[in-house]
């Protein structure tokens, strides 16, 4: 996979990316606990930040449009949308069930002609690509750590 988005980017593509956002630590703990096989305190951030960080270095190296931006929220399903608004577009759709005892499935492909659904799953993918915060965070879209608890003196 990354030698097919280094060849789409270097012919010039645009590739957008969205990952949940690891610097949210609720967000990943809700996460890696949805997960059937959970990967252990702090490796699910690990994986999303070496993404994130293999991204960002192949966006500096190619000059293609690689667009990164991290998400607040858990998606009930993941998107791989090809070239959605033509006609020869393209959803895969894979299915986050809860606690799944193998892979999460159903994972299924939709083309324009599975009307209504193409169109329902396309919009589902933008709205959470709107969503997101491009990547690196800006310091106003960190998410405010908890405030340290207060000392009484007695």
């Amino acid at each position: 996979m990354r030698s097919d988005i280094r060849s789409i980017l270097e012919a010039g593509g645009r590739i957008r990316v969205l990952v949940l956002d690891p610097t949210d630590d609720a967000l990943i703990d809700v996460a890696d606990r949805r997960i059937s096989q959970s990967l252990g305190h702090g490796r699910l951030r690990q994986r999303i930040l070496t993404t994130l960080d293999e991204l960002t270095s192949l966006k500096s190296r190619t000059s293609g449009r690689l667009e990164i931006r991290v998400s607040s929220r858990i998606s009930s399903a993941g998107f791989n949308c090809l070239d959605v608004s033509s006609k020869r577009g393209l959803i895969c759709v894979q299915h986050y069930e809860y606690r799944p005892p193998g892979e999460a499935s159903p994972v299924f492909t939709m083309e324009p002609k599975d009307a209504p659904w193409y169109g329902h799953f396309a919009d589902e993918a933008e709205r959470l690509w709107e969503d997101g915060a491009p990547w690196p965070l800006s310091p106003a879209d960190r998410p405010e750590s908890d405030p340290p608890p207060a000392v009484t003196s007695r």
